[in-house]
């Protein structure tokens, strides 16, 4: 079945890629103030948006797992934060980064953990835009912590992990939080936001699939995406990597 929707997916995606094309053609030759311009920015934002989709779903089929390296988990956030400030929703948004001294590097594919920041910003800008809070700030906090962690539980038993099932054991984490000062999230949000599929943005925009996926990318590599949200006092995104 993951082949079958790779493939997919796949074909999907070389027609949307040569129409996404033509599109662009068409825009440099269109009148500006004409009605056509207007029509072909909003077929560029819809062949955009089922391009997306479409890379989603090719993350899903495709195993997440890559080659181990050494993280600098400072650099790619700042890279990450840089290279947002030219995204559409962050033009209003004022962002902020506080690290950890003597931050440890951890041990994952470089461009999967930047994958994941990529999404948890956006999405954090996205909602900012769409609430119109008074305040519209996203700040991204580094640390390390320290969790009780039952692998026997959840299939995850190591060598050296206690061998009686339900039996806790304490893990070292590096953690990268993303706070913002949207509207915050009740009960109900709070328990879907990783299903697939599910959203909590406006028509048209997001797939639903760019939570599942980050959890999915950041679970494969022994770690974990926590949340924590109320209602008018923003939402908290912590993704948890084991150090070292």
């Amino acid at each position: 079945m993951g082949r079958l929707a790779a493939g997919f997916a796949h074909e999907i995606g070389n027609p949307l890629g040569a129409v996404s094309g033509y599109v662009s053609v068409l825009l440099k030759g269109a009148g500006e103030g004409g009605g056509e311009e207007e029509i072909l920015k909003r077929m560029e934002r819809e062949v955009e948006r089922i391009n997306s989709m479409v890379r989603d779903f090719l993350e899903l089929a495709r195993p997440s797992m890559r080659p181990f390296e050494a993280v600098d988990i400072k650099g790619i956030i700042k890279e990450t934060l840089s290279t947002l400030k030219m995204h559409e929703s962050f033009k209003d948004v004022s962002t902020g980064a506080v690290f950890a001294d003597g931050l440890p590097r951890v041990r994952m594919d470089g461009e999967k953990l930047r994958q994941v920041l990529m999404n948890l910003l956006i999405n954090a800008a996205e909602v900012l835009d769409e609430a119109r809070p008074e305040r519209k700030e996203i700040t991204v906090e580094t640390g390390v912590t320290e969790r009780t962690d039952d692998r026997t539980r959840r299939g995850r038993r190591r060598k050296d992990d206690p061998v009686f099932p339900g039996s806790e054991t304490k893990s070292r984490y590096v953690y990268i939080a993303v706070q913002d000062t949207g509207p915050g999230m009740n009960e109900d949000e709070l328990r879907r936001i990783f299903e697939p599929f599910y959203t909590t943005k406006g028509p048209g925009k997001g797939t639903g699939l760019g939570l599942f996926v980050s959890q999915s990318i950041i679970r494969a590599y022994g770690g974990e995406i926590e949340v924590s949200s109320r209602p008018g006092e923003g939402s908290r995104f912590t993704v948890l990597l084991p150090e070292g």
